[in-house]
């Protein structure tokens, strides 16, 4: 019995002897302490932010496997204060406190509420418990020439500060131009002999890619002259990690580094000729009145391509709005449905509902009419879209005040809001080229 107590003794005293050796090697290579050393790192980190004249690009990333992609912050550094904006709301910038302390480890914290910073991580906040799940703390990993490493203390995702080297308003208006122009679904080409092809994901930021023998899905975000991974990758011994977009050759350009350059074809979608094909002038067949019987009218309209490719703006029914036709790139088609056209004032809003020949109205996107190329006709012919009972012919414009419905539109009270004189468009049939 004492023999396995004084066993147990030892193996408890092991562990102790172990740590006490450690701790003299720790000491014996570093001459401060730990402490000190990451004081140090906060101070030289601080230093680097404040040096900016411009400030810093964040490639930020929330959700902790990156699928909604990566979004560009602009953030300008003061002792105590950040100014942040970011591409959800360029037009919104705010100032509020942060903090850098040692955290288990040093750390960068937006520790005051801002409406710009706290947008993905709002715990706690206006905008809704955790929101996109993302972060508002960051462990701080290497400072490495213009560019600091730090990871999401939650989500653990890389998060890369980049120094600006112009006015951030600028480079945020030149990353949105990129984004919402942004054609691309595939890239491909070869690096040093080793092929690499990639398939784009916009909604979610994200590009399937096969280098070599390897396969993975990379998420993105948007610069001001193309796109960079949130990781970097290597194709044929070169890394591959921001890629300048040339929307005329339409290629993504990267350095080589050599002092050259390396093309990449990325090529437009095949859709894009035909969704193009459509903008021009137009002429509507209606009614502008509810009875059968009521005069055909032809109104002159205009559709206009739109950012996001997915849908065209109908111009010409009425010069305080423009309605919204949705662009179905699968059939080449367009669905006209229920929207809000226009406000009137802080409450007071014009929407246009499918209408039934019986009188009936729809209140639900899910109704009103789809419009398909008719080769005999030569012309854009509108049926009904949807399952609903009553058989869509046209549109009525309505009267809400905020989401309540009041009454069809009258002519006589809100002239300036109607087509043609009436709340009606029934009876509509066909788009013909002008």
């Amino acid at each position: 019995m004492k023999i396995k107590q004084y066993i147990f003794a030892l193996l408890l005293a092991v562990p102790a002897l172990w740590l006490q050796s450690c701790k003299n090697t720790i000491e014996d290579k570093f001459d401060t302490s730990a402490s000190v050393r990451q004081e140090a790192f906060i101070d030289q980190f601080r230093q680097k932010l404040l040096d900016s004249e411009y400030g810093w690009v964040m490639d930020y990333y929330p959700q902790n496997n990156q699928s909604i992609g990566g979004y560009v912050f602009c953030l300008k550094f003061t002792e105590d204060e950040v100014t942040a904006t970011c591409e959800k709301d360029p037009s919104l910038t705010v100032t509020s406190y942060y903090s850098l302390k040692n955290n288990i480890g040093p750390s960068l914290s937006f520790d005051t509420y801002n409406k710009v910073l706290h947008h993905y991580f709002c715990e706690g906040s206006p905008d809704g418990y955790q929101a996109e799940k993302g972060d508002f703390e960051f462990r701080l990993d290497s400072i490495i020439g213009d560019k600091i490493y730090m990871h999401g203390n939650r989500n653990n995702n890389v998060i890369t500060l980049h120094k600006l080297t112009y006015d951030p308003n600028e480079y945020m208006a030149k990353a949105i131009d990129v984004r919402d122009f942004f054609l691309v679904d595939k890239i491909k080409g070869s690096i040093n002999g080793e092929d690499i092809n990639g398939d784009f994901t916009w909604s979610t930021r994200q590009i399937a890619l096969t280098y070599g023998s390897k396969s993975r899905d990379m998420a993105y975000v948007f610069t001001d002259k193309g796109i960079r991974f949130y990781k970097e990758i290597t194709v044929g011994g070169v890394p591959v990690y921001d890629l300048q977009y040339d929307s005329e050759s339409k290629t993504f350009i990267i350095p080589d580094g050599n002092g050259g350059t390396i093309t990449l074809e990325a090529p437009n979608p095949e859709w894009l000729d035909k969704y193009y094909a459509w903008q021009g002038e137009w002429v509507l067949t209606c009614h502008t009145a509810k009875e059968d019987d009521s005069p055909t009218k032809e109104l002159d309209v205009t559709l206009v391509p739109t950012k996001g490719f997915e849908t065209y703006l109908m111009r010409g029914l009425n010069p305080n709005y423009d309605v919204v036709l949705e662009y179905r790139k699968a059939d080449d088609s367009f669905y006209w449905t229920f929207q809000t056209l226009t406000y009137i004032d802080d409450v007071k809003n014009v929407r246009m509902l499918p209408y039934s020949t019986q009188g009936y109205i729809g209140t639900s996107t899910t109704y009103g009419m789809v419009g398909e190329w008719n080769e005999e006709q030569q012309a854009l012919v509108w049926r009904e879209k949807g399952n609903w009972t009553r058989v869509c012919s046209g549109f009525v414009l309505y009267l809400y005040e905020n989401a309540t419905r009041i009454s069809a539109l009258s002519p006589t009270t809100y002239p300036d809001y109607v087509i043609d004189g009436s709340a009606y468009l029934y009876g509509v049939t066909s788009l013909k080229r002008k």
